[in-house]
């Protein structure tokens, strides 16, 4: 398989700046979890006081 940029991971340290993506990505899975009935995994939220750290 060729190589392409599409093939590629990048592994670099988080920034500031990456939190609201993270953030978007533990939502996506609490309402996975939720949808399965395991909303005992990691809550039903992050809460909103996760937001602002």
């Amino acid at each position: 398989m060729a190589n392409t940029e599409s093939d590629s991971l990048i592994i670099r340290r988080a920034s500031a700046a990456d939190a609201p993506a993270v953030l978007s990505i533990f939502d996506e899975i609490i309402a996975w979890f939720a949808e399965i009935q395991n909303p005992g995994q990691w809550g039903r939220s992050l809460g909103p006081a996760s937001r602002d750290k």
